[in-house]
């Protein structure tokens, strides 16, 4: 492991363009790793980081206006960047973006979208997106109903500890059984 960056040469990179820098200090001023914790300063680092390209910021700016933190509540600009990492790859940006879908949540519902997004971080084993696949076949929400496929991505999840996959998966196993 290297060592840790010490908070005078992280603002030094940061000041000079470094994205990973810049994505540090929002990270240090959010936990109060050797610094004094900051909302302001978390948001301010996870805005320049973002708008310089890096997912993993885009996410945390995300988040910071999800929660209103170091800046208003703003869902609009949430939801712009938690969409701008999940076209990234990013699992918990994509299952974050299904969310909003899902619930309708500032964006029009949209069940198929929604499915769309859970499915893609589902294929990178995100826990809660694989119980949202398998629950989205079960009752054939945004998707065409398949049990088979449900039970697939329930039992997947139940395997990695998902206690509600668990309940789902007695359902399925009785609709496949009926």
């Amino acid at each position: 492991m290297g060592r840790k960056k010490s908070i005078k040469t992280l603002l030094m990179l940061a000041e000079n363009g470094d994205i990973n820098a810049q994505y540090e200090l929002g990270v240090r001023y959010r936990s109060g790793d050797g610094v004094e914790i900051s909302r302001e300063r978390q948001f301010y680092w996870f805005g320049i980081a973002a708008n310089g390209g890096h997912t993993e910021a885009k996410l945390a700016f995300g988040m910071c206006y999800y929660h209103g933190k170091g800046t208003i509540v703003d869902l609009e600009k949430a939801f712009y960047w938690f969409n701008e990492a999940a076209q990234e790859g990013l699992d918990l940006a994509q299952s974050i973006t299904a969310s909003f879908y899902e619930e309708g949540k500032f964006v029009e519902k949209d069940l198929k979208m929604a499915f769309y997004w859970y499915l893609m971080a589902s294929e990178q084993n995100h826990l809660y997106s694989l119980h949202r696949v398998g629950l989205m076949y079960r009752d054939g929400k945004g998707v065409e109903k398949d049990v088979e496929k449900a039970i697939y991505y329930l039992e997947k999840s139940a395997k990695m500890g998902h206690e509600y996959s668990v309940h789902a998966l007695e359902k399925c196993y009785k609709i496949r059984n009926s």
